[in-house]
């Protein structure tokens, strides 16, 4: 983890989320950044636009990953967001992708981090999401 953003109660830019300071997940094999999982589950959709609007570790260029890209992440990342101290909030929740069910459009697909699990389910369910950018 980066803690590129601002706050108080830790050393800004020491490289440790370790207080108020906006931390910024940087996946050191790919240089994806990753926003910590949000307080509130959306819908598909709504999950879409709450990343690309949003503004977090001076950064402006978010948007939801998609089904490959959080695989990967997962994947690469696994063992270290098991840890109770992983900055990205990470619980045993399937999380949204920007990626649509081919066979029906009503249905976008999601991963469990954890098991690395993934399902198509109705975008009007709300989950949790995680925002990433390219670097």
């Amino acid at each position: 983890a980066s803690d590129l953003g601002t706050g108080s109660g830790g050393v800004l830019n020491d490289g440790v989320c370790n207080g108020t300071e906006a931390c910024v997940y940087i996946d050191k094999i790919t240089a994806i950044y990753w926003a910590p999982k949000t307080s509130t589950d959306y819908t598909w959709e709504n999950g879409i636009t709450y990343c690309e609007n949003l503004v977090f570790g001076t950064y402006s260029d978010w948007r939801m990953p998609t089904q490959k890209e959080m695989n990967q992440f997962f994947i690469d990342n696994g063992y270290s967001l098991k840890s109770s101290t992983n900055q990205l909030n990470v619980t045993f929740s399937v999380y949204w992708t920007s990626t649509t069910a081919s066979n029906n459009s009503a249905n976008a697909w999601g991963v469990e981090p954890l098991l690395f699990n993934t399902d198509a389910t109705k975008a009007t369910t709300t989950r949790p999401i995680l925002c990433m950018r390219a670097n």
